[in-house]
């Protein structure tokens, strides 16, 4: 998918987490509705899309990888997501987000595979892991105000860990070690902009939806993300509710970071459901 195309799809999705569910109304009951805290707690239904390619430290080219196809990593996998916005003005908002997500995998293999120093022959076993550790932090700055929906800016910073491992597997797992293990990782640190807003339904019922979207070189790494949301809160108590959503990250790197050098493009899409309250 193209960077414009991304940017597209970005700006065309309402988005969220800018804007909650009691952040939209007139300026006369602003302050009566808009909460101070508002934290979020769920667990994402992932369906990932994992290519890599690792290079070696003396510049042979590594292995273009399907994670899932030639690795059998895992494809489906819940995670946990935590979330939490402070609003430390009228109009002003600080936010925080943090998701971490472990695979693993395990395949006869039926090509040779170069993964960094290493060459991992025709039919050896292998055991995989892929870690995704995502933190985006974030400030967003409610522009468009009314009576039953508003729309916020925001800009921010993600950063992104990724960490990919290959192990073979002997024959005789329970007396022998492995006999060659190839690791790489690499954490890069990148700015988003994003268009976030709110929609309420119901007394009880708001739609919300975010964007974000960046390209980026910094050092050794460039890197694009592209993330959209789209969520349905309910206000069921009094400052808790709860709520179902989907959301979709792309996040597309190159790196020549010593301890990874090659590219990485890692998505995830699916349901979420959460929990939130507000005080």
């Amino acid at each position: 998918m193209s960077h414009s195309v991304k940017v597209m799809l970005v700006f065309a999705c309402l988005a969220g987490t800018g804007v909650g569910a009691a952040d939209v109304g007139d300026d006369d009951n602003a302050e009566a509705e808009l909460s101070r805290i508002y934290l979020r707690a769920g667990s994402y239904f992932l369906d990932s899309s994992t290519r890599a390619q690792v290079n070696g430290k003396q510049g042979n080219f590594g292995s273009r990888l399907d994670f899932e196809d030639d690795l059998n990593l895992d494809e489906r996998k819940n995670t946990l997501l935590a979330a939490a916005r402070w609003r430390f003005r009228d109009r002003h908002f600080l936010e925080v987000e943090y998701f971490h997500l472990k695979r693993h995998g395990n395949e006869q293999i039926e090509d040779e595979i170069r993964f960094g120093d290493t060459v991992f022959p025709i039919a050896a076993d292998l055991d995989s892991t892929f870690t995704t550790e995502v933190t985006r932090v974030g400030y967003s700055y409610r522009a468009l105000r009314a009576p039953d929906w508003g729309v916020a800016v925001s800009a921010g910073l993600h950063l992104t860990r990724l960490r990919a491992g290959l192990t073979v597997v002997p024959s005789d797992a329970g007396s022998l070690p492995a006999v060659s293990r190839e690791i790489a990782s690499v954490s890069a640190p990148l700015p988003v902009f994003g268009l976030s807003g709110a929609r309420r339904l119901s007394k009880k019922w708001t739609l919300l939806g975010r964007g974000q979207w960046f390209f980026l070189k910094l050092d050794d790494v460039s890197g694009a993300i592209t993330h959209a949301a789209v969520h349905l809160e309910h206000n069921t108590f009094n400052n808790v509710g709860f709520g179902v959503g989907y959301d979709w990250f792309d996040i597309d790197i190159d790196t020549n970071d010593s301890l990874w050098r090659g590219s990485a493009d890692v998505q995830f899409k699916g349901p979420i459901i959460f929990v939130q309250a507000s005080f």
